[in-house]
């Protein structure tokens, strides 16, 4: 078995490979303050608070005291955001029921090590008086707090819970609250789906597939040879090795120009105004409905834009000129730039076009090739 077909057999023993989904951003991904713990901290201690206008009433604390064990354990109770200790310490958040001498103690973690002293914080409420304390450790992940300087507190007042087990509890509990303000449901969700995303940095179902004996060996071969198409298309379309495309473009004096996904080819002497703009990589690599293609545009940029809208009607009847039916009007525009034309080019057997795509690319820019024509004629109307 050659190697092709060594790849081949690997693609096909695979089995059902998960698809991969965008991640759903969060107004907190797009603010900036995805993983700042003290934001969290605030937004916790606004839903704790039954009394607020959010109007969930109890819906955080019960949830949280039944993810714990217990029912009603804080019955009139305050909510307080970094109280200092006797010791000039922080606790994120304290849960104090005066009456009952009861407290909740919540270390609030995203992304910094837990390096805190719990049982100071312990001692410090019971030398206030607290009889009853329960400490959480609320993170990303669950923490192993038998080695995090909590010797001092009882297992069974110790806990560690994640940020995503109290989120989907509170959650599933939603229904039970018709007096709901929307505004602050819309917070509540949007910081949920924060959580979700930094709960799971990679979809777990990814993660699994990944992890499977020898599929990793197997998705690696592949990976190989998806960059070695790519790595030839790129160097292509880019002009980084001698071809019948660079020939082409040299002689005509064209400037070849990058730009992430797509390549832009500057006609001379148009003071880099009027270009053809091809995009080509998401076009051949990721086409999965449709056909691998290439999306050829010509674009033109400021006066020459301006001249062309001004008389954009008359000009569209170049495009019928020299299209010979295979050029469409493409009508895209944005402050500074036109999308006057676009064409379509199908790759439809990439095992006989990707070899000879260096001469693909070249006959576009032959005399006769219809975008060429259109080009020339469009530079020539608004000189």
């Amino acid at each position: 078995m050659n190697r092709i077909e060594l790849l081949a057999s690997h693609l096909n023993s695979l089995g059902q490979i998960p698809e991969v989904k965008r991640r759903e951003r969060s107004l907190m991904d797009i603010t900036g303050i995805r993983h700042h713990e003290n934001m969290w901290s605030d937004i916790y201690k606004f839903f704790f608070v039954p009394t607020e206008k959010h109007g969930l009433g109890d819906v955080f604390i019960r949830s949280l005291e039944s993810i714990i064990g217990v029912s009603n354990f804080l019955e009139d109770f305050s909510v307080k955001r970094e109280f200092v200790t006797d010791a000039n310490k922080k606790i994120d958040l304290l849960l104090r029921d005066n009456r009952n001498k009861r407290a909740i103690i919540i270390e609030n973690k995203v992304y910094h090590t837990l390096n805190n002293d719990l049982n100071h914080y312990q001692a410090c409420l019971q030398k206030k008086g607290f009889q009853d304390i329960k400490t959480i450790v609320l993170g990303l992940r669950k923490y192993n707090l038998k080695r995090k300087r909590t010797n001092q507190i009882k297992d069974s007042d110790l806990f560690s819970i994640t940020h995503q087990e109290l989120m989907k509890k509170v959650q599933s509990c939603l229904k039970s609250c018709p007096n709901a303000h929307p505004q602050h449901l819309y917070l509540l969700n949007e910081f949920a789906t924060n959580i979700k995303n930094l709960t799971h940095m990679i979809d777990p179902e990814i993660a699994d597939f990944f992890s499977i004996a020898g599929n990793r060996e197997k998705i690696l071969a592949v990976h190989r040879v998806y960059n070695e198409v790519e790595n030839y298309i790129t160097s292509i379309m880019e002009c980084k090795e001698k071809s019948e495309l660079s020939d082409i473009l040299k002689c005509r004096k064209i400037e070849v120009k990058v730009q992430g996904n797509f390549v832009k080819y500057i006609f001379p002497n148009t003071s880099e105004r009027i270009m053809f703009t091809v995009f080509y990589r998401d076009k051949i690599m990721h086409a999965v409905n449709e056909q691998p293609h290439i999306h050829w545009v010509l674009e033109v940029q400021g006066e020459a834009k301006d001249k062309v809208f001004r008389d954009v009607d008359n000009k569209k009847a170049l495009i019928q000129e020299y299209s010979e039916g295979k050029i469409r009007f493409a009508g895209r525009e944005r402050n500074n730039w036109l999308h006057f034309a676009a064409q379509t080019i199908v790759l439809d057997d990439l095992s006989q076009q990707l070899p000879i795509l260096p001469a693909i690319m070249a006959e576009q820019f032959a005399e006769d090739a219809p975008m060429m024509k259109l080009a020339k004629a469009l530079i020539e109307s608004i000189k």
